[in-house]
């Protein structure tokens, strides 16, 4: 009983997002004046919509806590909007042959991912910081200097806030189990979607067979990672940036190769751009290791529309800078926020960091840095042992080697084979049949990989990356061919099982994982038992009796106390000060 209790609550819960989110990006493109094409109208606005959500949530958040009070306002004004939407939309039938397959597919994922979701997070940051820091959120407005309390909460990831929403506090305490696993439904709406337009539409040739084929890639993957989250130490229910990441990521490749595919004349090209753009801004906000692969993909993107289609430079100009006006008020207000928290708008780097009273000493924030890089190179290593050295570079590959088979080491053997047949192919076609943007199409991927390699090689913190580039590569060869009509169904079932014979090898000797199902409804949160300590100042703080996770526990909670802490409890914008 408990079970079907819950697992209604979060089918509600998802039908009511899902409607607030489109509601708010309808509201948006309306705002923005812009239109998408009729197909994919419902899953960009839903995006948009959530992009939006998130960053009001972050305004809101500068003045008061993200609670029922302050979250349900938002959310009803999206569902109103959504009514509107609706009622506009709802004499238009695109795609309706495929929307009797579309339907059952997105009934079995919705309670599939559901149940999924129920399970007890198990990240170790989800007890270290995740949910800390969304206790802050549900219970204060911004705290100044709330680094000096655990440099963790320093760490300015605006996915917090969407997941403090949902926990509508203080009435409802499982909005984690809501959050990502929002995300994933909606990623795999849409390619659920695509796969029944491309094989039940009246007209299949509606979409380029490269478009309308790339999300029919993913699926293997997206259940593979909804699996392994669910029953290995990542669960789908963590409020984890890098699982948003991972689905976001996913989604900009998506755009970014349908964009090349448009012309200057066809209906929602400049839409589109402007939805990458806020996106990306979105991302680089949820996680600053985003920030790399973002660059690389608008700045290709750009180029690619100003060197192809023949923009004149002022005018690609004039256009950019328009383009770039909420993605650049979207990364001001989060770099503010970044501010006030530690002092440092892009913590945990030191660049930009204000010499302000509750800021983060200096020192503190270096070494908080250097050691995030030195944890992805040799987990239990001191910074001073493994930084500026290669002496872990033998170890991290026997590591890759013997724990990423099929997460790194398969995706990245296929994009170089992959490589070799595009170039191979390439230099047969004759030159005026192939476009040429096609060839840069896993560049940002890559550029994207080699700051991940540069700076912290952990396979975590790749997120979606080696899933992508497979994929990449043979959208590619697809291209390619697609001139000198060589494209045949054995060559398109050939691409999908090449790309995902990892994941499919993997569920053959692995059948278990599709009956390891939560049967028990939401799972509690672990208790931590604290330890009460006061500061010189007479603050009293709580701090793990064992271990260093506070998890969901009473505020101020922290595993590093600091004697010189000072805490002044201003009702707009709280202040941690040390003095020491």
């Amino acid at each position: 009983m408990t079970l079907f209790i819950d697992l209604t609550i979060s089918l509600v819960g998802y039908l009511l997002l899902v409607l607030s989110c489109l509601g708010l990006g309808w509201a948006a493109a309306r705002i923005l004046r812009i239109d998408f094409p009729f197909r994919e109208e419902w899953f960009i606005l839903t995006w948009l919509g959530w992009a939006v959500f998130l960053f009001l949530l972050q305004i809101l958040n500068l003045f008061v806590p993200i609670n029922a009070f302050s979250s349900i306002p938002f959310l009803t004004l999206g569902v109103i909007c959504a009514m509107v939407f609706i009622k506009n939309r709802g004499k238009r039938r695109d795609g309706a042959v495929s929307l009797w397959i579309f339907l059952p597919l997105m009934g079995i994922t919705a309670v599939w991912i559901a149940i999924l979701s129920m399970s007890s997070p198990t990240i170790f940051d989800d007890g270290l910081y995740h949910f800390n820091t969304i206790r802050w959120l549900n219970e204060y407005p911004i705290v100044l200097g709330l680094g000096n309390l655990h440099s963790r909460l320093a760490f300015n990831q605006s996915f917090f806030a969407y997941v403090a929403s949902l926990n509508l506090y203080p009435f409802f305490d499982h909005g984690y189990n809501l959050a990502n696993s929002f995300l994933f439904l909606v990623l795999m709406a849409e390619c659920w979607w695509q796969t029944a337009g491309h094989f039940f539409r009246r007209d299949p040739a509606d979409d380029p067979p490269s478009s309308s084929l790339l999300l029919i890639f993913f699926i293997p993957t997206l259940v593979y990672m909804a699996l392994i989250f669910a029953v290995s130490r990542t669960g789908i229910s963590s409020p984890s940036p890098d699982i948003a990441s991972l689905f976001l990521q996913t989604l900009l490749f998506l755009h970014f190769v349908r964009a090349i595919d448009e012309q200057p004349s066809d209906k929602g090209g400049a839409a589109r751009i402007v939805f990458i753009l806020i996106m990306s801004a979105t991302l680089i906000t949820i996680k600053l290791s985003n920030l790399f692969y973002v660059l690389a993909l608008c700045t290709t993107l750009l180029l690619i529309k100003i060197r192809f289609h023949h923009m004149p430079s002022k005018q690609a100009l004039v256009k950019a800078a328009g383009w770039m006006a909420l993605p650049v008020l979207i990364l001001v207000v989060w770099s503010i926020r970044g501010i006030l928290v530690s002092g440092c708008p892009l913590y945990p780097s030191t660049f930009g960091c204000l010499h302000v009273a509750w800021a983060e000493p200096i020192d503190s924030v270096r070494l908080e840095a250097n050691r995030i890089y030195s944890w992805a190179r040799e987990n239990g290593a001191s910074p001073d042992q493994v930084l500026g050295s290669w002496s872990w570079l033998g170890p991290w590959l026997d590591g890759i080697l013997q724990n990423n088979m099929v997460t790194v080491v398969y995706p990245l053997m296929i994009s170089i084979l992959g490589i070799a047949a595009s170039v191979i192919l390439y230099g047969r076609m004759p030159s005026k049949k192939v476009d040429r943007r096609v060839l840069l199409i896993p560049l940002p991927i890559w550029l994207g990989l080699a700051f991940w390699f540069g700076l912290a090689p952990d396979p975590r913190f790749a997120n979606a990356l080696f899933w992508i580039l497979p994929v990449a590569t043979m959208i590619v060869l697809l291209k390619i061919l697609e001139p000198a009509q060589k494209i045949k169904g054995w060559i398109i079932l050939a691409m999908f099982l090449i790309v995902n014979a990892n994941v499919i090898g993997f569920f053959v000797n692995n059948p278990q994982v599709f009956t390891s199902l939560p049967t028990d409804g939401y799972a509690p949160l672990p208790k931590v038992r604290l330890v009460e300590k006061r500061t010189l100042s007479g603050v009293t703080i709580w701090t793990p009796l064992n271990g260093n996770q506070c998890w969901d526990s009473r505020l101020p909670c922290t595993p590093d106390f600091n004697e010189n802490l000072n805490f002044i409890d201003n009702r707009i914008f709280p202040e941690f000060t040390t003095g020491g």
